[in-house]
């Protein structure tokens, strides 16, 4: 009995040893020599070669985390090199790439339950996009050939954007796919941290109803906060959204309050005084963006500048002859309106309507008579 106890005990401390590191092996049939490659943050945290299609690695990890594993076939020309995203705890790892098809995500098995999430959702993943990544690694390698670069310069343009368009196809891809994943996985932990990847600034309100499925576990991840952060800001902006509050005042001292703001439609911008672009769309403004007589009469421009100098700022307004509503809070690019209304770029324009909802975000100076004449139109 005494001999039993103590067995148990041995094999109780071997699995907990086995816990306590990271005892990985990752096999690459075909890969006679290559190198595995852990990244976190975009650092290299480790460095280890595969000899005779094989890799093994034992060794502590301070703390559990998403990683970025590479493969490299160093006997390639030119280094085949594929990076796969993984999530290391300490434990046993097995890992089977497919050298015959890199671009697959490798077979995983792990005790980890973020990484079994991780491998589920590639694989899905791997099943909805093989054959368009295949089309997209097709085209760039079209555009990088001698004989795309011997066309016209038309011809290569129309090629550049076919594959763009096909680019952005996969985007949108990337949404259904983890729309479908969320659907048939509502408790996983890895939502924020794909979606983090992913262009959701392109179709947030699509990403926001995937995100409102995610559990409140995942919705406060660093990620998830982010993201959250992000989409409430872009649709703050959205149409038909409230439009955000503006801090500032006027060049004579005023804060600025909403009343000031008297037309059916407002064009409000957002500048710079040293933004020579905004000073030339300033020009366009002083000659009229709006054709109709009845039309100008219900229209005003409310600028918002992002200098942090009141001299600058006031001098061009008096240079230039600006002669709208003009508010700034000298705080640049620190400034709460740059957040809340999402400014990536300046000049920024947005119509607004007389009750602050947002008629179009992101409007070009040249579409302004038309989009005001339209809406005027619908709402006399």
């Amino acid at each position: 009995m005494k001999i039993l106890y103590l067995f148990s005990i041995c094999l109780l401390l071997a699995a907990c040893n086995n816990a306590s590191v990271l005892d990985m092996t990752v096999t690459a049939n075909g890969i006679k020599n290559g190198t595995v490659i852990l990244k976190q943050h975009n650092e290299i945290v480790l460095s280890h070669d595969i000899k005779n299609g094989e890799m093994k690695l034992k060794d502590r990890l301070e703390a559990p985390g998403y990683y970025s594993m590479s493969i490299l076939n160093t006997d390639e020309p030119l280094g085949t090199k594929i990076a796969y995203d993984i999530y290391l705890e300490n434990g046993d790892y097995n890992i089977q790439v497919n050298s015959a098809a890199l671009e697959k995500y490798p077979e995983i098995a792990s005790s980890s339950e973020i990484q079994k999430q991780l491998s589920a959702y590639y694989k899905l993943s791997d099943k909805m996009a093989y054959s368009m990544d295949r089309e997209i690694d097709s085209l760039k390698k079209t555009l990088e050939s001698k004989e795309v670069a011997a066309l016209s310069s038309v011809k290569r343009a129309k090629l550049y954007e076919d594959t763009r368009k096909v680019q952005q196809k996969r985007r949108q891809l990337d949404l259904e796919i983890l729309k479908t994943y969320t659907e048939k996985n509502p408790k996983s932990l890895i939502g924020a941290h794909i979606m983090a990847q992913q262009a959701y600034f392109e179709y947030p309100i699509a990403y926001h109803h995937i995100f409102e499925k995610f559990s409140p576990e995942v919705q406060t991840t660093d990620d998830g906060l982010k993201i959250s952060n992000k989409l409430n800001a872009m649709l703050g902006v959205m149409p038909d959204a409230v439009a955000p509050d503006i801090t500032g005042n006027t060049p004579e001292g005023k804060a600025f309050d909403k009343n000031m703001v008297k037309n059916k439609v407002t064009l409000v911008e957002f500048w710079r005084s040293s933004h020579q672009v905004s000073k030339l769309d300033h020009q366009k403004m002083l000659n009229g963006l709006i054709i109709s007589d009845y039309d100008r009469k219900k229209f005003g421009i409310l600028s918002v500048s992002l200098d942090t100098s009141a001299t600058d700022w006031k001098s061009v307004i008096q240079q230039d002859k600006l002669n709208w509503l003009q508010v700034s809070d000298l705080k640049g690019d620190e400034s709460p309106n740059v957040s809340n209304w999402n400014i990536t770029k300046l000049p920024t324009y947005f119509l607004i309507d007389e009750n602050w909802h947002i008629i179009k975000a992101d409007i070009d100076l040249i579409e302004v008579d038309s989009e005001v004449h339209d809406y005027l139109k619908a709402h006399p």
